[in-house]
């Protein structure tokens, strides 16, 4: 919803389009999506995170890579995410820790050791990427949506507008 909404060539007319005119159906249950996915129940997901995981398991879906497409593909840092408690014992030690996370030796290690199943693209481009799955890889000449910028924050405009064009279906 985030790429949709923000996205300069798609927008809030495309969320009135696309779920004004269709059938869709929500679950905040990600392992629902992918189960309702493998048994053919829907054709398409949308946000289905453990994807890539099921697909390794021997489930029947397909992932597809979206970053051909003229509008580009989204690009999140999400599951690298870091917090730092404002009451830590030792702040130092987690900023020490988070300094070596973000270096390159982190980051490499991030890659290699990370969810097998999800494994991560490092937003560093000054480290190998051998590691990277070839559908989580960024190409050069592509068109990349970065969500993590503060400024696409709020999506909550967009649930908005897609549940007021089913509404009006």
């Amino acid at each position: 919803m985030q790429f949709f909404y923000y996205h300069p060539e798609l927008g809030a007319s495309f969320i009135r389009q696309f779920f004004g005119n269709k059938d869709v159906t929500f679950s905040r249950d990600s392992r629902q999506m992918i189960d309702w996915l493998a048994q053919g129940r829907f054709a398409i997901c949308f946000g289905c995170s453990g994807a890539l995981k099921a697909k390794n398991q021997g489930l029947p879906i397909e992932i597809f890579d979206t970053s051909g497409w003229k509008e580009g593909a989204s690009f999140s840092v999400g599951g690298g995410t870091l917090s730092l408690p404002s009451q830590a014992p030792h702040p130092n030690a987690a900023k020490v820790f988070i300094n070596w996370y973000l270096s390159r030796k982190g980051q490499t290690a991030m890659q290699k050791l990370a969810d097998p199943d999800e494994p991560p693209n490092s937003a560093r481009v000054d480290i190998s990427k051998d590691d990277v799955l070839p559908q989580h890889k960024l190409i050069d000449g592509r068109r990349y949506f970065d969500g993590t910028r503060p400024e696409f924050e709020d999506i909550d405009s967009a649930f908005k507008i897609a549940s007021q064009a089913m509404e009006g279906r």
